[in-house]
C-alpha cells in the first residue's frame, strides 16, 4: 500500500496544499460540485480555475459527486429523471476537470435492507431500479475514463455493496468505503465495523474516505479524535492496492499532520 495519504478539499484549500499535494503524488478530491447553487450556476468557471491550477498535478484526482435530495432507487420514474440529470451533470464536470473518479451515495438504509426478505421480489426490485436510475451513468462513465465510485453511507450489509456493484459487471463502478459512516451504523444499527468493511470489499475496493467520529452522528472528525480503531482500519487497507485514500474531515488545517500520523501508523500495520 502507498504511503500518501491524499485529501478532500475546496478549491481555497486545494490552493493552500498545493504544493504538499503534489510533492507525494497524493490523490485529491474535489468538493465544490456537490452543491445545487454551484450546479445551478456558473460551474464552468470553478472548473476554468481548476484545470488552471492543476495543469501540471502529478497525482490523481477525481470530485465527490451530486448527492443531495437524490435518491438512487426512487420508484417514480419522474424522480429518476431528475436523479439521472444530475448524475449526467455530475460526468459532465468530471470529463470537463479531467477528474478521473466520482462518489455517488449508496440507496441503503436499515429499513430497505431489513425489508428485502420480507418478499422475495423485494431484492430484485431493488436492484431494478437502481439499474434504472444509474445504467446510463455507467455508460457515461465507461466512455469518458471516469470511475463511478458507490459510498456507503445508512449501509448495514457489506456484501450488498459489493453485490449492487458486481450486477453491472462494469469496470467503472467501484466501492468507496467511508469509515467514519461504517462506524456509525456499527454503533447505531450493530453494523460490522469499518475493517470488516474493507475485507468484504474485496478487489471491487477503489476508494476510501478516512475520518473519525464517536458514532453519534457523523462527525467528520480528524482521525485518531473519535473511537475509530485505526490499526484494524489500516491492516485491512493494506491488503489493497491501488485504492484512492481520501481524508475527508471538516478541520482541513490539521490534514497534514494527521496524513503524516496515518502513515506513520502504516508501519505497523
Amino acid at each position: 500500500m502507498s504511503k500518501a495519504f491524499g485529501a478532500a478539499f475546496a478549491i481555497a484549500q486545494v490552493r493552500e496544499h498545493l504544493d504538499w499535494l503534489s510533492a507525494s503524488c497524493r490523490d485529491l478530491e474535489l468538493q465544490d460540485f456537490v452543491s445545487p447553487e454551484v450546479l445551478g450556476g456558473n460551474w464552468q468557471s470553478r472548473v476554468k480555475e481548476y484545470r488552471d491550477l492543476l495543469h501540471d498535478y502529478p497525482g490523481r484526482y477525481g470530485m465527490h459527486g451530486p448527492f443531495r435530495g437524490l435518491p438512487m432507487d426512487s420508484e417514480d420514474p419522474e424522480i429518476r429523471k431528475v436523479v439521472q440529470a444530475r448524475l449526467e451533470q455530475g460526468l459532465k464536470i468530471a470529463e470537463a476537470l479531467g477528474a478521473s473518479h466520482m462518489v455517488v451515495h449508496s440507496p441503503m438504509h436499515p429499513w430497505l435492507e431489513r425489508n428485502l426478505e420480507m418478499n422475495e421480489s423485494n431484492e430484485d426490485a431493488l436492484f431494478d431500479r437502481f439499474h434504472a436510475t444509474l445504467k446510463d451513468a455507467v455508460k457515461q462513465a465507461e466512455n469518458s475514463g471516469c470511475t463511478l465510485m458507490l459510498e456507503n453511507t445508512r449501509d448495514i450489509v457489506p456484501h450488498r455493496q459489493v453485490e449492487l456493484m458486481e450486477s453491472f459487471g462494469s469496470a467503472a463502478i467501484r466501492i468507496s468505503v467511508d469509515v467514519g459512516h461504517a462506524f456509525c451504523m456499527h454503533v447505531m444499527d450493530a453494523a460490522p465495523p469499518p475493517d470488516y468493511w474493507l475485507r468484504h470489499a474485496g478487489p471491487m475496493l477503489g476508494h476510501v474516505h478516512l475520518q473519525d467520529t464517536d458514532g453519534y452522528a457523523d462527525r467528520h472528525w480528524l482521525p485518531g479524535e473519535g473511537l475509530i480503531r485505526w490499526q484494524s482500519v489500516l491492516a485491512s487497507l493494506g491488503k489493497h492496492e491501488g485504492v484512492r485514500k481520501i481524508i475527508e474531515v471538516k478541520d482541513k488545517t490539521g490534514v497534514k499532520k494527521t496524513a503524516a500520523w496515518l502513515e506513520h501508523l502504516c508501519q505497523d500495520a
